[in-house]
């Protein structure tokens, strides 16, 4: 069956959705290394770790679009399907 309305596939999301996982784990990793010098009272940390924390909001923002494309892409099916059982016999939509 062919999805006429598919703009995205499932792998494209999928990726999107591991990405962004992966992007969170070590914008989490660095932000709790970068917490570390507050309670060992040692030098504070380069400005790269820092910088490295911002990757947690982005991974963020990435999950939340491949969950996003994901919907949009179940909906299309879900439209799709739904038109082509509601056509009538010659492919035809039933008129009233």
């Amino acid at each position: 069956m062919a999805y006429r309305y598919l703009r995205t596939s499932p792998r494209r999301s999928a990726r999107l959705f591991r990405a962004g996982a992966a992007l969170v784990g070590v914008g989490v990793t660095a932000t709790l290394i970068t917490l570390l010098p507050l309670f060992t009272s040692s030098e504070p940390l380069p400005r790269a770790f820092y910088i490295v924390c911002f990757l947690a909001p982005v991974g963020v923002g990435l999950i939340l679009w491949g969950l996003l494309e994901v919907a949009r892409t179940r909906s299309a099916i879900a439209r799709q399907f739904a038109d082509e059982n509601a056509a009538g016999p010659e492919g035809q939509l039933p008129t009233a």
